[in-house]
């Protein structure tokens, strides 16, 4: 399922420089060092960063930006940004995943991942309403996990996970444990109580 030649696109610089910003900035603040990453006119964006506990890690980031709509409301409908589609889920070199889908509210700092397995190009995870009560729940806790409705029969559940820059690398980590997990199983690793002892990069043991 690995693909080690992922396919880049060319993009406007301007407008994702504020995208690779937050989320460089996002990773630094949860305690990670970057030692590198990819420019902002190009994506998906490569990031190379060591944990708090030295671990090196390589992630593939599609961002799109989640502006802030009235009724304090996040939509991520952004007609300017090109679609990409991902293509193959990219897997690191124990076989987990490496790659985030996320919608960015820039002006609040919040950031809403998707799963990868339900997403064929990034405009799908921007492609929705995200209710207030969800976004103040993670500026309140910096961390939310919800249920959202999908137009599919086969999966009709997708479980979306808001977060804060300070919970970045528990994104990481979660999302490589909930890889290709069913919705159920992804909500309750979602909520399972986190702390930084948490952050090994080895394979997981339920796998």
């Amino acid at each position: 399922m690995s693909n080690p030649t992922p396919r880049f696109r060319v993009v406007n610089p301007r407008g994702r420089s504020s995208l690779v910003s937050a989320v460089r900035s996002a990773l630094e603040l949860s305690g990670c060092r970057i030692v590198g990453s990819g420019p902002p006119g190009r994506t998906p964006l490569p990031i190379t960063f060591d944990t708090p506990g030295g671990e090196r890690v390589h992630i593939l980031v599609y961002a799109v930006r989640a502006p802030l709509a009235d009724a304090g409301a996040t939509t991520g409908q952004v007609p300017q940004q090109p679609a990409e589609p991902p293509a193959a889920i990219r897997c690191d070199e124990h076989g987990a995943p490496a790659m985030l889908l996320l919608a960015v509210d820039l002006e609040r700092r919040v950031f809403i991942g998707a799963d990868p397995m339900l997403h064929e190009t990034t405009a799908c995870v921007a492609e929705r309403r995200i209710a207030a009560r969800h976004c103040d729940r993670v500026l309140a806790g910096g961390w939310h996990a919800w249920e959202h409705d999908r137009d599919d029969e086969e999966d009709p559940v997708e479980i979306l996970v808001g977060f804060t820059g300070a919970n970045f690398l528990r994104y990481v980590c979660f999302e490589r444990d909930a890889f290709a997990e069913e919705a159920g199983h992804r909500h309750a690793l979602a909520e399972r109580p986190w702390s930084r002892a948490a952050e090994s990069f080895a394979p997981s043991a339920s796998r």
